[in-house]
Parts: structure tokens; C-alpha cells; sequence
């Protein structure tokens, strides 16, 4: 059984209940097309204007620009998640972790599309921003060549943004060197006067319907 979520009601108690107890697998799958933020989040950030989207978790940073809708991540301090570029010289990472869903992706019979799950890179294309003042990852961290992000338990980066100018400064020490100097590395500029437009914007974002599919196996219990 395939099915997309959410689902209604009547279709939880009717085809999804019954089968509680019987399922042994629960497949996630997460298919491009279908990407909500991409289809849904993104065009109300750029239809109302947004010059900043601020996110977290992967202990990274890197950033990108869509349409002038700045995208950064920040504030790594190790334990990184990774990241995963290539470029004419070949990739620098690549996304190995879970092996078997990476050897079955490999497979021609493969549940899952490859093309939803790319090694490297922004599975929509997004374009990386390089570091526009140094690369600490080439400078620092032994990176072949300079790469747009840091994903380093050695270097550790943080942003600040000055409302009054509209500068979104980052920065970045060697861990290893509790003394050093903090160096700037990064710095783009927004529109000083931001404006939340009568909160038309969150409004829409409230009302984004989430979608996503899920893969499930059903199968007779064992008898014990």
C-alpha cells in the first residue's frame, strides 16, 4: 500500500486501522516533485518578500540565494552531519551513510528513485555561495580545494546579523587553538528595513497543506 499524507478519517478507519497489528515494514519515501518546502514554503517566501531563512540542526554552515531569498545555515561546533559537494574536479563528499539504502538505490529493482536521493549537491539545484572574504575548510581544515560550506570538528563558525545595516557577517576560529583570533569569512548585505507585510505572509504559511508518502508492507504475523 502506498499512500500520501495527511489522510482523512474515513480513510484512517477504513483502510489504515485495520491493518495495525499486520505491518512489518513502514517505508518513508520523500520524492522531489513532491517536496513541500519547494512547492509550497519557498514561492510564499519569495511572494512576500523574505530575505532570510536562518536554519539549524546539521551543525554546518553554508548558505544560498534564490530569487533574493538568502538561505543560511550556521553555527557549527562540531559533531557535523556533512556535507556533500562536487564540482569539475569531482566530489569532495558524497552522502555513503546507510549503507543498504545506498547499495539498494544502486540496485535496477530499487523501491526507491535515485534521483530523489543524490550524493551530492542540492537534490533541487540550488547553487552553493562560496565564502567571499576566505575559505576556512581549504585554509584551515585541509579541504583540496575551497568548498562551499564548513563541516569540520576543527572550525567552528557563527553569524551575526546587524539589523541596522542589513549585514550577515560570519565567522570562524580553529577550535584546536583556544587563543586564536576569530576570522570573519563571510559577509553578504540585506535590506535594512524589514518588514513582516501585516503578517499576510505567516498567515499563508499557516494555511500550507503538508504532504509526504509513505510505503507500507503488510504481512500474517508469526504464530508463536
Amino acid at each position: 500500500m502506498s499512500r500520501t499524507w495527511p489522510v482523512n478519517r474515513t480513510v484512517w478507519e477504513a483502510q489504515i486501522e485495520p491493518l495495525v497489528g499486520k505491518i512489518v515494514e513502514i517505508r518513508y519515501d520523500y520524492p522531489v516533485e513532491q517536496d513541500v518546502w519547494k512547492n509550497d514554503i519557498e514561492p510564499l517566501l519569495l511572494q512576500y518578500d523574505v530575505d532570510l531563512v536562518h536554519t539549524g540542526h546539521s551543525h554546518l554552515w553554508n548558505r544560498a540565494e534564490v530569487g533574493g531569498l538568502n538561505y543560511i545555515e550556521t553555527s557549527n561546533v562540531g559533531n557535523s552531519f556533512g556535507a556533500y559537494f562536487s564540482d569539475d574536479g569531482g566530489p569532495i563528499n558524497e552522502r555513503t551513510g546507510a549503507g543498504s539504502f545506498r547499495n539498494e538505490l544502486a540496485q535496477p529493482d530499487s523501491r526507491w528513485d535515485p534521483a530523489d536521493y543524490p550524493r551530492t549537491g542540492d537534490p533541487h539545484g540550488r547553487e552553493p555561495a562560496f565564502p567571499t572574504a576566505f575559505n576556512p575548510m581549504f585554509a584551515w581544515d585541509g579541504a583540496p580545494r575551497p568548498v562551499p560550506y564548513i563541516n569540520s570538528n576543527n572550525v567552528t563558525a557563527f553569524t551575526i546579523f546587524d539589523s541596522a545595516t542589513g549585514a550577515v557577517t560570519s565567522y570562524a576560529f580553529d577550535t584546536r587553538l583556544p587563543e586564536s583570533e576569530v576570522v570573519k569569512f563571510d559577509e553578504f548585505f540585506l535590506d535594512p528595513v524589514l518588514l513582516l507585510n501585516d503578517g499576510a505572509m505567516f498567515d499563508a504559511l499557516a494555511g500550507a497543506e503538508v504532504s509526504g508518502m509513505v510505503n507500507i508492507t503488510v504481512a500474517p504475523l508469526p504464530r508463536s
